[in-house]
């Protein structure tokens, strides 16, 4: 856990009685003062909305608490560069892929992005496929993998 002060930010979600939007009053210093609370929404609600109505019952839907730390900054992560080709390792075998309706399935090739390393490109019509995600690029589509692993997409002019 990385040393160094805590603050905390407190806020309180608040409405008047009867309403369905709140309003988000920070609190300072962590006091709240009670007498003070309901003049402060009033001014609040008047300043967000354009009106207020003093002296209407007020309630407080939430109460919010966020503790917020410094944490160093850490120098991101760079993938070893590629040849501009995927390499085999990166291959999965080629699948037909459906990209027009009245048209016949063409031959896609498929990658695993995890294997994919920076400066690599690929031209569609490719799939690049991942845990939670499949990339798709279609016929005239590329990409190329940057030293951060992002996926830099050029759609095609031919659509």
């Amino acid at each position: 856990m990385p040393e160094g002060p805590t603050s905390h930010l407190i806020a309180l979600d608040m409405r008047y009685v009867g309403q369905e939007h709140v309003l988000t009053l920070p609190v300072e210093d962590g006091r709240i003062e009670p007498s003070a609370l309901g003049l402060a929404f009033d001014e609040g609600h008047r300043a967000r909305f354009g009106h207020a109505a003093p002296g209407q019952p007020i309630e407080i839907v939430s109460l919010r608490v966020s503790a917020v730390r410094a944490i160093p900054r850490r120098a991101p992560e760079l993938l070893a560069p590629g040849s501009g080709t995927p390499d085999a390792a990166a291959q999965r075998p080629e699948r037909l892929v459906l990209f027009e309706i009245g048209e016949g399935p063409r031959p896609c090739a498929v990658y695993e992005r995890a294997a994919l390393r920076a400066g690599d490109r690929i031209e569609g019509p490719a799939a690049i496929e991942e845990e939670t995600t499949t990339t798709l690029l279609r016929p005239g589509d590329s990409a190329v993998v940057d030293g951060s692993g992002a996926l830099l997409l050029e759609i095609g002019a031919s659509r």
